[in-house]
């Protein structure tokens, strides 16, 4: 399976997504550099005791139990940008994979269907701009603070800059803001647009109400606020999180030149 996917950017850059480091390079002519993905950063914040508890009951089980979630939010995420680009989905192994557990497949049918119901409701009043697009932020003089990420929808809401996110958890944290935040910045970095608003799309297990999603939504003002939060966030993974990073990839390098001899030979004693 393909690791990392690019798409041209409009300054001439490509941006590569990977996949397995969940990070991004920039590649021109001039430059090849590393950026760290907004969601990887937000991931030094602790998820709370919530969480903890979580993993505590699942036991030996739990490293299992977020991958899978993981995948879920992957698979969930790919069908809904295919349907976006081409107006219907046809499900196949690779894209719905069997599960140890087919009742993921039935989860999975559920939030698409409460998903339907949310882009027929939505699709009246709005005007599309882009989806999955991958987008940076290079705006601060300090390199170390640049990162990358990628909007589920930007679109166009009486006369409003939107942008929204898909989220499949049981859940709504402050994290999410911040990384809608983040991108809206980014946005204003790239095109000069100034996005008004940012939404959660929140498709959980248990319906949130009769629709079976809800959006929930943050102004601009407040996206300036979770941006600070994003940024002291960002400070934080630099301090704790990226000098192992750099220690790792400096290690595989080092293994990836090592060499070794084409042949060995053993002394053997009558």
């Amino acid at each position: 399976m393909k690791d990392f996917y690019d798409e041209l950017m409009a300054d001439g850059r490509i941006l590569r997504f990977k996949k397995k480091r969940h990070s991004y390079h920039i590649i021109s002519d001039k430059q090849d550099f590393w950026l760290p993905s907004t969601t990887k950063i937000l991931g030094i914040i602790d998820k709370g005791s919530g969480m903890k508890q979580f993993l505590k009951d699942a036991g030996s089980n739990s490293d299992f139990i977020m991958r899978v979630y993981g995948t879920f939010g992957d698979i969930f995420h790919n069908i809904v940008d295919q349907a976006q680009k081409n107006g219907e989905v046809i499900l196949t192994k690779e894209i719905l994979p069997n599960y140890p557990e087919e009742q993921m497949k039935d989860w999975i049918w559920e939030r698409l269907l409460r998903f339907k119901d949310y882009w027929d409701t939505e699709q009246d009043r709005s005007k599309l701009i882009s989806s999955e697009k991958k987008i940076y932020n290079l705006s601060s003089q300090d390199s170390n603070l640049w990162h990358a990420g990628m909007t589920d929808k930007l679109h166009e809401i009486d006369g409003n800059i939107v942008i929204d996110d898909w989220k499949t958890g049981n859940g709504v944290y402050e994290e999410y803001w911040m990384q809608l935040a983040s991108y809206a910045k980014a946005i204003e970095y790239m095109y000069g647009i100034e996005v008004d608003k940012i939404r959660v799309c929140w498709f959980p297990a248990e319906k949130p109400n009769k629709k079976g999603y809800r959006i929930i939504e943050k102004t601009k003002k407040e996206i300036d606020i979770y941006y600070k939060m994003f940024m002291n966030a960002f400070e934080l993974w630099n301090f704790l999180a990226r000098p192992k990073i750099l220690a790792d990839q400096e290690q595989k390098q080092e293994i990836e030149i090592k060499t070794y001899m084409s042949s060995i030979q053993l002394k053997l004693l009558n």
